[in-house]
């Protein structure tokens, strides 16, 4: 039987922490339609322990951002090249 708050980001990000991971990076994705997600690389030493994306619209589409979305928090309206 699959743990009902697996799908839970809060309890996701809960788990990371306690797993002694901290912040490495994050970045903004824009998508060519204006829809914003955030992302956060999560590790500990010599590994990346995770990828968190979220999603910054209520009805968003629930997408995994291209390398060509990414911005970061500085330029977060910068025209797609």
């Amino acid at each position: 039987m699959e743990d009902a708050g697996a799908a839970d980001p809060a309890w996701i990000c809960s788990l990371v922490v306690r797993s002694g991971a901290g912040n490495i990076a994050d970045a903004l994705a824009v998508y060519s339609d204006g829809q914003q997600a955030g992302l956060i690389l999560w590790g500990r030493r010599d590994e990346i322990v995770s990828l968190e994306v979220y999603d910054c619209h209520p009805k968003a589409s629930q997408r995994f951002p291209q390398i060509s979305d990414l911005r970061i928090f500085e330029e977060p309206l910068r025209e797609l090249q």
